[in-house]
């Protein structure tokens, strides 16, 4: 049974952590509780000789988290990290379920492989990412019963922002630009500059990592001097 390909199936985006800032006690408190969770899950993945994944770290595979329902990851409390040749890896607080690993890989209908995270970090990346799908589907559809409408455009390119997905933001503040009235907005070609600024940042960010986990590796090095 593949459940990614059932018609009421809710898919989700997903959203970069945000952490509040720790401007009390208890948002210290927190800041504490969370750092304590995340070095338990690294000892946990270290006890299983499992990978440990800093969910401050976690970069979505947009297309994949896309095809995986909402309520499936909900359920079982997981996100999905990245395809590993027919298997999904897969980000989960608790490895020794095995029954519920063994599940998954049913339901999902391919093999699964586990990562280690914070529990709490997983849930987040979950409820946050639910709130933002929907504000990003509620702008698209503004867009296209109003295509002329700029602000419209500019909601658009906010919500992929906050999804994390800096490259379609730039993309559709430019589609704004392309609009007559778009064409002389400062704002606008200010957030454009900004955000192409963020981009290559982010690209040369991914290439270094890249270069640092693999040094004689010729494609990551070819990656970074592009």
């Amino acid at each position: 049974m593949n459940v990614t390909n059932h018609p009421d199936a809710e898919m989700l985006d997903p959203e970069s952590l945000i952490d509040e800032p720790a401007d009390s006690a208890e948002s210290a408190a927190a800041v504490a509780a969370r750092r304590a969770e995340t070095e338990r899950a690294r000892q946990l993945a270290a006890r299983y000789r499992l990978d440990f994944l800093d969910m401050n770290e976690f970069r979505i595979d947009q297309e994949l988290f896309r095809s995986i329902p909402a309520d499936l990851m909900l359920r079982y409390g997981f996100v999905p990290s990245r395809r590993e040749g027919k298997a999904i890896v897969i980000v989960v607080s608790d490895p020794t379920d095995l029954p519920m690993i063994d599940e998954l890989g049913v339901l999902l209908g391919t093999p699964v492989k586990v990562m280690v995270g914070s529990k709490t970090a997983i849930e987040s990346i979950l409820k946050k990412s639910e709130s933002s799908q929907r504000l990003l589907d509620e702008a698209l559809e503004r867009v296209t019963k109003e295509p002329n409408n700029l602000n419209h455009y500019r909601s658009v390119s906010q919500a992929y922002k906050q999804l994390g997905n800096l490259e379609q933001a730039l993309v559709w503040v430019r589609k704004a630009r392309e609009l007559p009235v778009g064409k002389a907005d400062a704002a606008l070609e200010k957030q454009e500059s900004e955000l192409a600024t963020a981009v290559i940042e982010k690209l040369m960010k991914e290439a270094e990592a890249a270069v640092a986990a693999a040094p004689g590796d010729a494609a990551a090095q070819a990656k970074f001097a592009a």
